[in-house]
C-alpha cells in the first residue's frame, strides 16, 4: 500500500460537531477563498429536545445542493466486507482522485476513540488518506477530546463497518470531492434570510420536526431550561453545547467584521463591539461548564443562566439592527458583485 494524504486542516472555523468540521476541514485546507461564502452560512441554530443538543440548523447537508462538493455513495450489502481487498481498493481509488470518504462506523473497534473496547457507539468518520503500513488516515474527536488525525488499520476499519448498526444488512460509504467549478462568494439574500429566521425562530427552511426542536433565539432560551434539567437529573453538562455556542459567536464576530469592511453594513450602535462582548461571555460559559462538571456547584449554573440571558438580550437588539442594515444595503445597491 503506497502513501497518500489529501489536504485537510485540523483547525476549520467550526468543528464542534463532525458534520460541520469534516466539510470545512476540506474546504479550508487550501486557502482562504471560502471565507466570504462561509459568512452567509452557519447562522441558524436549533436545540434538539430529545437529546439536549444545541447545534447549527442543517439547511444543506454537506453543501451538496449549493454545489460545493461532488457527492457519490456506495450502498452495498454487508457481506461484501468479507472481500476486504475489494473495499480497500475502491476507497484507495476514490482517495487517489482527490476524494474524501465519509460514513458511520462503530467506534468500539477504533483505537483512540472514547468508546474503544468499552461500548458500542456508531459515529461519523472521514478518511482523507492511506499509508504504506496498511492503514487509513482519519480525522475526528479522540479519547482526549481533541479534533485530531489518527491512523486506523484496514482490519480495524472493516470490523468497525461490519459491526455498525447490528440489525442492518447494508452499509453506505460516501465520497466527497471539491467541485472546482463552484465559486465561493457571499450571498446577501441568504444572509438576510438566515438572520431573519434566527431572530423570529422560523422553521420553514429546515427539514426538522417542529415538535422536536427549538429554533433560533428560542434555541438559546432553551439552554437555560437545559441547565435546570442538569440539576434535576443530577447529570453532567454536555460541553459540546457551550463549545458550539462559543464557535457560533466567534463566527458572528468574524461575519460582522467582514460586512463592515466591505461596506455592506455600518457599525451603528457598535454592533461589532457588542458581539465581541457576547463572544467573551460565551467563552466564560464554556469554562464554567467545565468547572461545573468538576465541582457540581449550583451557583455556577445560576451564573451561566444569567450569562445566557445577557447574550439573548443583546443579540435580539444587535441582530435587529444588522437585519435592517442588510435590507437597506440590498435596496440601495445592486448585489451583482456577490452573485
Amino acid at each position: 500500500m503506497s502513501q497518500l494524504k489529501n489536504p485537510i486542516t485540523l483547525t476549520p472555523p467550526i468543528r464542534g460537531f463532525p458534520e460541520y468540521g469534516y466539510p470545512l476541514s476540506i474546504l479550508f485546507s487550501r486557502d482562504d477563498k471560502f471565507w466570504p461564502w462561509l459568512y452567509h452560512n452557519y447562522i441558524m441554530v436549533v436545540f434538539n429536545k430529545k437529546n439536549n443538543s444545541f447545534h447549527h440548523a442543517c439547511y444543506d447537508w454537506m453543501h451538496l445542493t449549493e454545489g460545493v462538493f461532488k457527492y457519490n455513495y456506495l450502498y452495498m450489502p454487508k457481506y461484501i466486507l468479507n472481500k476486504p481487498m475489494l473495499i480497500i481498493n475502491i476507497l484507495k481509488e476514490v482517495l487517489r482522485h482527490g476524494g474524501y470518504i465519509i460514513g458511520t462506523f462503530n467506534e468500539y473497534y477504533i483505537p483512540q476513540r472514547k468508546a474503544y473496547n468499552s461500548y458500542n457507539f456508531d459515529h461519523e468518520y472521514m478518511i482523507y488518506g492511506y499509508s504504506s503500513n496498511q492503514s487509513f488516515n482519519v480525522i475526528g474527536y479522540t479519547d482526549k477530546k481533541l479534533y485530531e488525525s489518527t491512523s486506523v488499520t484496514c482490519n480495524e476499519y472493516l470490523n468497525a463497518l461490519k459491526n455498525t448498526n447490528f440489525d442492518a444488512k447494508n452499509i453506505t460509504i460516501s465520497s466527497l470531492t471539491i467541485n472546482e467549478e463552484f465559486k465561493p462568494v457571499f450571498n446577501l439574500d441568504k444572509c438576510i434570510m438566515f438572520v431573519n429566521d434566527y431572530i423570529y425562530c422560523y422553521s420553514n427552511n429546515y427539514k426538522y420536526n417542529v415538535d422536536d426542536y427549538y429554533f433560533g433565539i428560542d434555541a438559546l432560551k432553551f439552554l437555560i431550561n437545559y441547565l435546570d434539567s442538569v440539576v434535576k437529573e443530577n447529570k453532567f453538562i454536555d460541553i459540546r453545547n457551550f463549545y458550539f455556542l462559543w464557535e457560533h459567536k466567534k463566527l458572528m464576530v468574524n461575519r460582522i467584521e467582514f460586512l463592515i469592511k466591505n461596506n455592506i453594513i455600518l457599525n451603528n450602535l457598535n454592533i461589532y463591539e457588542k458581539y465581541k462582548d457576547n463572544l467573551h461571555i460565551s467563552a466564560s460559559l464554556k469554562n464554567l461548564a467545565i468547572k461545573y462538571n468538576q465541582v457540581k456547584n449550583r451557583t455556577i449554573l445560576i451564573k451561566m443562566q444569567q450569562y445566557i440571558e445577557t447574550i439573548i438580550r443583546e443579540e435580539i437588539k444587535m441582530l435587529s439592527y444588522l437585519q435592517n442594515d442588510l435590507l437597506v444595503y440590498k435596496i440601495l445597491k445592486s448585489t451583482d458583485c456577490y452573485e
